[in-house]
């Protein structure tokens, strides 16, 4: 198992409580206009993770939770995923914690490009109690492997 110590910047998706994740440590990542990000896209990686994962043969990219770290400035790391995945505190720590990130100093950001077909008045509000978010689990079960 690889040891990971610096922070880490590239794309990531969360299948049944695993992290899968193309990314780079933040000293060599790519700096463009002001933006470090990694080298590779949820497009361009995905055939490589089909191979790895036999479950995803069928899959498109998008239908699995997935999110993008980047850093601003290489000093502000911004960690993007659906709004729902944002009210799961327990997801965004095993995130956090696969591209060593500390929570304090990240900003997490909901983006629309990361949402599934699940209409804008079923989404939570941005924080969610755990009876709430064991509520929303409950009436979207598929909602838990995403």
């Amino acid at each position: 198992m690889m040891v990971r110590e610096e922070p880490r910047v590239g794309v990531w998706w969360l299948w049944k409580g695993s992290i899968f994740d193309f990314s780079s440590p933040l000293s060599e990542a790519e700096e463009v206009e002001g933006f470090a990000n990694g080298a590779v896209c949820h497009v361009d990686a995905w055939p490589n993770l089909q191979k790895i994962v036999p479950e995803f043969a069928n899959l498109d990219y998008s239908d699995i939770s997935r999110g993008r770290v980047v850093a601003i400035n290489r000093t502000d790391l911004v960690l993007y995923a659906s709004k729902i995945f944002l009210c799961d505190d327990k997801k965004i720590e095993a995130v956090l914690s696969r591209f060593c990130l500390d929570r304090a100093a990240t900003i997490l950001m909901p983006d629309d490009h990361y949402e599934k077909t699940i209409r804008r008045e079923e989404l939570p509000p941005p924080r969610m109690d755990e009876d709430e978010l064991e509520e929303l689990y409950n009436e979207f079960p598929d909602l838990k492997n995403m």
